[in-house]
């Protein structure tokens, strides 16, 4: 699993650098590049996501409800920071900002999904499950 978030975090710095850049020049380019980018961000999300459920379906039911609810709760994030995008952003008129900080955001939360789920897996409950589901097999 972390080997997924990882590769997704290096196309997300990658992009979020490129929100910088004036590509007016090699807009073909850069639109076969961002597309590349997206299929390989969604290849390793698919990853993630199984990885994920595949964890969470060693412990009780109770975990895997907790991570669909969190999810949903990324879900209901991502449309705040929407809202908020449009509130604020209206004012500013500059989508260069805008995404730069969309992006800088994602980047941030896979940063600190990343450190948190190498604690986790650290963890004495973690490690007690995941040596009892070798146990029942």
């Amino acid at each position: 699993m972390v080997g997924s978030m990882l590769i997704i975090l290096v196309l997300f710095v990658v992009t979020t650098a490129f929100v910088q850049i004036n590509t007016d020049n090699y807009q073909d380019l850069f639109f076969e590049f961002t597309l590349t980018t997206v299929f390989i961000i969604n290849i390793f999300s698919a990853i993630l996501t199984g990885g994920l459920f595949g964890v969470a379906g060693i412990f009780s039911s109770k975990y895997i409800s907790a991570v669909i609810s969190g999810q949903a709760l990324g879900g209901v994030i991502s449309a705040l920071a929407e809202v908020a995008a449009l509130a604020f952003g209206s004012s500013s008129g500059n989508p260069t900002t805008s995404a730069f900080l969309f992006f800088l955001v994602g980047t941030a939360i896979l940063i600190s999904s990343i450190f948190l789920y190498i604690i986790m897996s650290k963890s004495y409950f973690f490690k007690f499950h995941i040596n009892q589901s070798h146990v029942k097999a």
